[in-house]
């Protein structure tokens, strides 16, 4: 792009407010595993229940958050990740 008589380069990153997706491209988008057996750790995309206390109503577990991922990211604490069925992306 041409400003004040110089070219100046430019990186565009576009910004995406929302993605319609199914199950199988949100859990992609957001980094979850994709095997759904008895054996998976956590299925639910939004909290950190376990499955194996997933079919207790009215549970109150903390929700996955971007800053939570992140955090065990930088940590590099990929035990805590597998245990909420993420992905170090």
């Amino acid at each position: 792009m041409e400003w004040d008589g110089k070219m100046e380069y430019y990186r565009l990153v576009p910004f995406i407010l929302v993605c319609k997706v199914d199950g199988k491209e949100g859990d992609k988008l957001c980094g979850q595993f994709l095997a759904k057996g008895e054996n998976v750790k956590n299925l639910c995309r939004i909290c950190v229940c376990p499955t194996d206390k997933s079919s207790i109503a009215y549970r109150e577990d903390m929700l996955k958050t971007q800053p939570h991922i992140q955090r065990l990211v930088q940590l590099r604490r990929k035990d805590k990740l597998r245990d909420i069925s993420q992905q170090d992306m």
